[in-house]
């Protein structure tokens, strides 16, 4: 509900929202209360909200948390507590210890990756520029990305990295730019 996440929080928190109040309209005897906690999209906020979830609010189930970093910090708790944990993110098989819980409800970056550079060449689009974070889900999605580009003979006029926390990308904005691609992933 804040932090770089904040529109993400609030779009997962209406859906949840919507989907509880149809379950309980549907199920009047067995009604579902929600507790909400803020990540603030913060790993170690996503640890205290976690514990206090499970030990103070005694949450039966876990809705989230949305990003692969929080995922990442409260696995071993998940693990730990034994708690269901649906989460309507990203984490790579790779870097789970369980692959039933946490649950995840995203589609698969690298298949998502492969159908927007398909949407991509399907516009016959001749050049793009890509950037990325030096975030590994960022990183392992744009070079997916350019891979994909470079198979079908479209032309790569740059690809970039910043780092995940940079405040100020203009000047690799701009070496996007100056070969005019006709996309920018």
């Amino acid at each position: 509900q804040s932090g770089d996440g904040a529109a993400w929080g609030e779009s997962a928190k209406r859906g949840t929202d919507m989907a509880i109040e149809e379950y309980n309209a549907a199920h009047p005897d067995k009604p579902v209360v929600t507790v909400y906690a803020d990540t603030k999209t913060d790993a170690k906020e996503t640890v205290s909200a976690f514990n206090k979830l499970v030990s103070l609010d005694k949450v039966q189930f876990i809705l989230g948390p949305l990003w692969q970093h929080e995922l990442s910090a409260v696995d071993p708790l998940i693990q730990q507590k034994g708690i269901p944990v649906v989460a309507p993110g990203y984490f790579p098989k790779e870097n789970r210890t369980n692959l039933k819980n946490p649950l995840l409800m995203w589609l698969d970056a690298m298949i998502e990756t492969d159908r927007i550079a398909s949407y991509v060449m399907n516009q016959n689009v001749k050049s793009v520029s890509i950037i990325h974070s030096t975030d590994p889900w960022e990183t392992a999605v744009g070079q997916r990305f350019a891979n994909n580009m470079q198979n079908a003979k479209v032309k790569l006029n740059a690809l970039e990295s910043v780092a995940a926390n940079a405040t100020d990308v203009r000047l690799t904005v701009a070496k996007l730019l100056v070969n005019k691609p006709d996309a920018v992933f």
